[in-house]
């Protein structure tokens, strides 16, 4: 950013964004698994 060159930190950006998402994804399927896995253990 201190550079201002905001197309190339745009690219960066449309780089990480499936990373993030795959990161939620997973994290949201640890908690749901985790979860649900308490109910049908007993």
């Amino acid at each position: 950013m201190a550079a201002q060159d905001w197309p190339a930190a745009g690219a960066a950006m449309n780089r990480i964004r499936p990373l993030v998402a795959t990161n939620l994804l997973l994290g949201a399927l640890t908690i749901a698994v985790v979860t649900l896995g308490v109910h049908f253990v007993r």
